[in-house]
């Protein structure tokens, strides 16, 4: 991982999860990783802002590009060409429009995914190594 989130996913046994506590997805995966999850580090965007170079950082550690991870077709988001957006573009987007993460975004160690359902952060606790 990246300087920037490989500190924050320095403990191989914490659980990561970046969620907005406004959206229904991040409500039911933040109650699901507390019930699996030993150690869990929770960074609600709603309430928290990230820094720009950790949200590059992890889109690119997902392999998708910045505008990937957020839901242009949502209710809230404003009404411009998203296509000529550039990187800075879309950290303004996420840091005034949090409700716009697609999906939470888990990680252990090194292991990272978005979390198109609850269930699926159980995927990353298969993939991780087992806790010591």
């Amino acid at each position: 991982m990246k300087d920037d989130i490989g500190s924050m996913a320095s403990d191989q046994r914490q659980f990561t999860l970046i969620y907005n506590s406004q959206t229904s997805i991040g409500k039911q995966t933040f109650g699901y990783v507390q019930g699996i999850a030993a150690k869990v580090r929770d960074i609600d965007i709603s309430k928290t802002k990230i820094a720009d170079t950790i949200w590059v950082s992890l889109a690119d550690e997902l392999g998708v590009s910045l505008g990937d991870l957020f839901a242009t077709d949502h209710p809230d988001a404003p009404d411009v060409q998203f296509s000529d957006f550039s990187v800075d573009d879309w950290i303004k987007m996420i840091q005034h429009n949090p409700v716009l993460l697609q999906h939470p975004i888990a990680f252990k160690g090194k292991h990272i995914i978005q979390v198109e359902s609850p269930s699926k952060v159980m995927q990353l606790l298969q993939e991780s190594p087992p806790a010591q």
